[in-house]
This record gives C-alpha cells, sequence and structure tokens, in this order.
C-alpha cells in the first residue's frame, strides 16, 4: 500500500531495495560459482543453476570459465550471451508476436523443435528471476501478455495476438447459444510443421461435447 503511493521513480528505489533485502550480504557464504566452458556456455550455464537451491539463487553469482589461466566473465557478458542464444527464433523456443514484431511469445511448437523445451523455461525462469535481483538489463522484450502472466494479472483481448483474437471472437458469438448442438469437442487442431493433428485439451477432451 505504501509502494502503491509513491512515484515511479521511488517505486523503482523501492522495489530494488526489497530485493537487495532478499539476497546474502555475507562475503563468506554470499557467492555461487558457475563453472562453463568456452564451447559449451549454455548447456554448461543450464546444468548449473538447475541445480541450485533457492538460497543460492539470492547470491552474488561467480561465472567461471573451466578451461585452466582463463578468468572469470563479467556478469554482463554472460547474460548477454545467454539471452541470444535462448531466444534466437532458429532455437524455436520463442517467437517474434504477430502484433508486434519487436517483442517474443512462446512458440507453441516448442516441444516438437526442442523436446526439453520445459527445461529451457524453467531456466529461463530463473534467469530472468536472477537478472532483477542483479539490476541487469536483458536483451528481450517479451509480449505485454507474458509479463502479465509472470505478475498473476489477468489477461485482457487486447493481449491477445490475432489468432487468439479470432478464438475469443468465436466464443463470444457462441455465448448464451446451446453449445451442445455445435457437434464441439474439448480438442485443438494443431499444425507439427505441415502435420495437422487433434489434441485434447483437457483429459478425454475427445469424449466431452
Amino acid at each position: 500500500e505504501k509502494a502503491h503511493k509513491m512515484t515511479s521513480e521511488n517505486k523503482f528505489q523501492w522495489f530494488h531495495q526489497a530485493c537487495q533485502r532478499l539476497c546474502r550480504t555475507n562475503e563468506n557464504e554470499g557467492q555461487a560459482r558457475i563453472p562453463i566452458s568456452r564451447n559449451h556456455l549454455l548447456a554448461d550455464s543450464i546444468e548449473t543453476v538447475l541445480s541450485l537451491s533457492q538460497s543460492d539463487l539470492r547470491k552474488v553469482w561467480i561465472i567461471e570459465r573451466k578451461e585452466e589461466g582463463d578468468e572469470s566473465i563479467p556478469l554482463h557478458e554472460w547474460y548477454e550471451s545467454i539471452i541470444e542464444q535462448l531466444f534466437c527464433p532458429d532455437v524455436g523456443l520463442w517467437q517474434n508476436c504477430d502484433m508486434d514484431e519487436t517483442r517474443m511469445e512462446i512458440n507453441f511448437l516448442s516441444g516438437v523443435i526442442c523436446p526439453n523445451h520445459l527445461r529451457y523455461f524453467r531456466f529461463i525462469g530463473r534467469i530472468l528471476g536472477k537478472a532483477v535481483l542483479d539490476r541487469q538489463l536483458l536483451g528481450c522484450r517479451l509480449s505485454q501478455k507474458i509479463y502479465k502472466l509472470l505478475l498473476g494479472w489477468p489477461i485482457a483481448s487486447n493481449d491477445l495476438n490475432d489468432k487468439e483474437l479470432c478464438y475469443l471472437r468465436s466464443l463470444e458469438e457462441m455465448n448464451g447459444e446451446e453449445v451442445g448442438k455445435l457437434g464441439l469437442h474439448f480438442t485443438v487442431s494443431e499444425d507439427h510443421l505441415g502435420l495437422r493433428t487433434r489434441v485434447p485439451i483437457v483429459t478425454n477432451g475427445f469424449d466431452i461435447a
């Protein structure tokens, strides 16, 4: 309630002070080391970050090279490299928004293109949260819908892309009608690299009309 009445600048300061209180400051306990190799930066980072405990996420991360004689990597360079690799459209995890190509949204085919996509998204979630604590500006702009989901805010119609708006308008047109007569089921048609399949959106969706 107190923060709600603050100016934007004061809110920004208050938020980061709250983040700092979450982080450890004891020099002996306040560091977590992330060992990476030059040729496997992303894979090594994922393996280590996902193995960290909740308390480790609040510590100062030291990004260390595994190669003998190499110095630690500056944190902002590590973030930059990680984000560049994860948000590359060729990886298949993210795609440009239909309504704003400067923003990214989750690729609904990510599970087809990248079988371990949930592991990657869990890693991304930890990176986004850690970047907030570290006051790091990341080179990825997500859709407003994703920010709202992260904050637990309700999604409005102006947050939806063209395809989702089409679904919404169809549902609004059916509002109040006897949908049982339309022969609909709890399934969705998906195009998996040219192969169209119907997928249940709830358990036994094919049998529910």
